[in-house]
């Protein structure tokens, strides 16, 4: 069952998984201290059925959440072996599947859907922007369709891309561009603009970009270090950039690696994934879900969590618990990335609404590897409303081999859910199949 806050307000603790491959802490604030109260067990993921491209395996049983403890520091650990990406099983909830959209090869990220539906995707390691049409809407990228719309030049590891009448916008690790588009192009009219600088590269690179229901544009800047203090404010912050004039201003900030970004459809609040600090231990430091707002600081490298010191560096007094806190605690280490609320119709009611979540993998990071799945955060209004669940999962085999790494998501222009596959090249679509007049209990 879910539990409220008897204060008033939604609050739960973790879903954690016996193989740790899944956790979430949801806790929902206040504007700057933590809402008293919490779950003390969270509903288990209910029993799924293997939709599957070929065969499929079990899910995982949920456990009850414990309090994350101080753990060593992590040692050079051997990295989860990649394998090719097989006609193998996701595990999604039932009545949902899953198809290939388009098999690249390449190490995609970045998704965007344009208004006539074709899909944009960005590729860093190769300074690209590709679009993918679907025009006979069938689910798959039209045959020798694809097309580059831009790549090189003053493209350098491009990441985050938005798609509007007459431009396409992109993030790259040091600017925001805007290239001219029109409805249906393959490619750009003219050359790309440099509308917003950003400083450069650093050890959290990727530029999530999105455009907010105020007609600007959103830019996450992630740190240059660890835990450091930075010397350049634009960095560990959430960026507003007038799509104009770019005049950037910093709307959030102490976000280590905001990885992705997300408006709420109905109250149009930014969202933000923030990765947490390394070195402390596997569950000590949780990967965020943050709910931003104006001005708003976030903690790091002072703070993690819910206003947890960090000791590494010295904070004034009083200063983590002047911070927000993040409205759901995440597996520690597990690579959160995309976000997406979704408000499509293919989906089933039930599933409407909610965020969801890629994790693109731990790799080194953890003892025992976890993410490399999708969650879904069931979401009251603007707030969670209770225990976050595995969404698809899969791409992490119970040997810890893993053939894919999701890492962006985006809705198709028929609702189904689009996936980028960082680690397998490829972009899945994931769609509801039951039967439409069903409505499928909530877990």
């Amino acid at each position: 069952m879910h539990c409220q806050d008897r204060a008033g307000g939604p609050q739960a603790r973790a879903a954690r998984g016996a193989t740790r491959r899944r956790a979430a802490r949801t806790t929902l604030l206040g504007a700057m201290a933590l809402v008293a109260g919490a779950c003390s067990a969270a509903t288990p993921i209910p029993p799924r059925s293997p939709l599957a491209l070929d065969n499929a395996t079990p899910a995982l049983p949920a456990f009850v959440a414990s309090s994350p403890t101080p753990g060593p520091a992590p040692t050079t650990r051997p990295a989860p072996t990649r394998v090719v990406p097989p006609l193998e099983p996701l595990s999604l909830p039932p009545g949902f599947g899953v198809g290939v959209f388009a098999d690249l090869g390449l190490p995609v990220s970045g998704l965007a859907t344009a208004p006539n539906g074709d899909l944009f995707v960005s590729v860093p390691s190769e300074d690209r922007i590709l679009v993918l049409p679907d025009r006979d809407a069938d689910g798959v990228l039209d045959d020798g369709a694809l097309a580059v719309y831009a790549e090189g030049g003053v493209l350098r590891r491009p990441y985050g891309i938005v798609v509007r009448p007459g431009w396409l916008y992109v993030a790259s690790t040091d600017a925001v561009l805007r290239l001219p588009y029109a409805d249906g192009d393959l490619q750009p009219s003219g050359p790309a603009e440099r509308l917003a600088e950003l400083p450069p590269d650093g050890d959290q690179w990727a530029r999530p970009l999105d455009m907010g229901p105020d007609g600007k544009l959103y830019v996450g800047v992630g740190a240059s270090c660890n835990v450091c203090e930075e010397t350049d404010v634009r960095r560990a912050a959430v960026l507003q950039i007038d799509p104009e004039s770019g005049e950037s201003k910093i709307y959030s900030a102490g976000l280590r690696s905001p990885m992705g970004l997300a408006f709420h459809p109905a109250t149009g609040d930014l969202w933000a994934s923030d990765r947490g600090r390394i070195g402390l231990g596997d569950d000590r430091v949780p990967d965020e879900l943050n709910r931003l707002s104006p001005g708003a600081h976030f903690g790091w490298p002072y703070c993690y969590g819910a206003q947890r010191r960090d000791t590494t560096l010295a904070a004034e007094p009083g200063f983590c618990g002047a911070t927000l806190a993040p409205m759901v605690e995440l597996l520690g280490q597990a690579g959160v990335a995309g976000l997406r609320f979704y408000d499509g119709l293919q989906f089933p009611e039930t599933y409407r609404g909610d965020l969801y979540v890629a994790l693109s993998g731990s790799g080194l990071r953890r003892e025992l590897p976890g993410g490399y799945n999708i969650v879904r955060v069931p979401m009251n209004g603007w707030a969670p409303r209770g225990d976050v669940f595995d969404f698809a999962s899969g791409w992490l085999r119970p040997d810890t081999r893993r053939w894919g790494s999701p890492v962006d998501l985006e809705l198709a222009a028929d609702g189904a859910l689009l996936v980028s596959d960082e680690g397998g090249g490829r972009i899945y679509r994931i769609y509801y199949a039951g039967d439409p007049e069903a409505t499928p209990e909530s877990p």
